[in-house]
């Protein structure tokens, strides 16, 4: 890339004449949560209509089918890397192995799947996997493990999502020791970490149960 007067291009290369338009490098979009659509929805009306959704075959294939969409629509308007941070099912960990495959196009996708939460944390039922203690923490982030999801995420405040007063979506909901567990264990299994915060609070939390650290790591096969 440069100037057009001094640039040689490499041997054998395609010349593409843009016609007075800008070519730019993609886009990364490091939050994103592919089910949703952006219209509003309360927190319980989302759960009850994700569990009809992921409790049955056809149920899947139609969360798929919105996931690869939402997918897609980032990849139009010039978004090359995703990091899905929370999406029912394990679904978006299903459509990055099919975009992987060729099956379709999409983005590059960094898979969260199922969150963990603590009960009536943010995400419940929804985007997260509730943990009351810290071995189901940890059990959870085997779980993703064994997904093969590309880090774990943890609901640590409340949030806009399911907020009933004002100030409410920075409330500190996960205990530290929950916290603790689910990145202790996160990072035994090579595995980065991501979290939903929304509060000083919150962030001292996080930092503490070692979120601000990882461990580099190859997935192979």
């Amino acid at each position: 890339m440069g100037p057009a007067a001094s640039t040689v291009p490499p041997a054998g290369a395609e010349e593409i004449d843009l016609a007075g338009a800008y070519l730019m490098p993609g886009l990364i979009n490091a939050h994103v949560h592919l089910c949703g659509s952006g219209k509003p929805l309360s927190a319980g009306g989302a759960g009850r209509l994700i569990d009809g959704v992921v409790g049955n075959p056809v149920g899947r294939w139609a969360l798929r089918r919105v996931l690869r969409s939402h997918a897609q629509q980032q990849l139009a308007s010039g978004v090359t890397t995703v990091r899905s941070v929370g999406d029912p099912g394990f679904a978006d960990v299903e459509v990055r192995d099919a975009i992987n495959a060729g099956v379709f196009p999409g983005p590059r996708l960094l898979a969260s799947g199922v969150g963990v939460t603590v009960p009536d944390g943010h995400g419940a039922g929804l985007l997260a996997h509730v943990a009351s203690t810290p071995a189901q923490a940890r059990e959870i982030v085997r779980t993703c493990f064994a997904h093969a999801c590309d880090c774990v995420k943890l609901f640590i405040t409340g949030g806009v999502f399911d907020a009933e007063v004002e100030g409410e979506p920075g409330v500190l909901r996960m205990p530290p020791d929950i916290a603790r567990a689910a990145v202790d264990e996160a990072h035994k299994l090579g595995m980065r970490t991501a979290a939903h915060i929304e509060s000083a609070e919150g962030v001292r939390v996080g930092l503490e149960a070692g979120g601000g650290h990882h461990r580099a790591w190859r997935r192979t096969g």
